[in-house]
């Protein structure tokens, strides 16, 4: 009997000691992964927005096309191409296009991207007919801190 007590004892010592090794290893397997994770947030840096560009249009990655801040009596569309990175889905831009010669609000726009990344998005602006000649600007905010103004005329 005492060699049964003994054999149980070992075993239950084995399996102990086995439990704690296991456990020891999946915290360092955590840590592992958790450090990667943040290593990874830090090689991609802060979300933030490389450039602001008004065109006539923009391509199929929403990059501008004919970038210009003129634009000829007739114009019924406007673009607006920003190019972002590292931006997370709590990232957002809001335009606000403006008819300065009258002072005037015309549209207000946001965007958040779905998943995290880089890249292009545009906004655009649109009138039945075409655009009034003057002044106008898009107010261009992100995370709610207006970072830019570009202004365009219609002649």
């Amino acid at each position: 009997m005492k060699n049964i007590i003994r054999f149980l004892n070992i075993s239950t010592k084995i399996l102990i000691f086995s439990i704690l090794i296991l456990s020891a290893a999946l915290l360092c397997a955590c840590s592992e992964i958790e450090l990667e994770s943040i290593q990874e947030v830090i090689k991609k840096g802060d979300p933030e927005i490389e450039e602001i560009v008004i065109c006539r249009d923009v391509d199929s990655d929403f990059a501008p096309v004919e970038p210009a801040d003129v634009f000829p009596e007739g114009t019924n569309s406007v673009y607006l191409s920003v190019k972002f990175k590292n931006f997370t889905p709590s990232n957002n831009i809001r335009v606000v296009w403006n008819y300065i010669s009258i002072e005037k609000e015309l549209a207000s726009q946001e965007f958040s991207p779905e998943i995290a990344g880089s890249g292009f998005y545009s906004f655009n602006i649109k009138i039945a007919g075409s655009f009034p000649p003057g002044k106008y600007n898009a107010q261009v905010y992100f995370d709610g801190n207006l970072i830019n103004t570009p202004e365009f005329m219609i002649e």
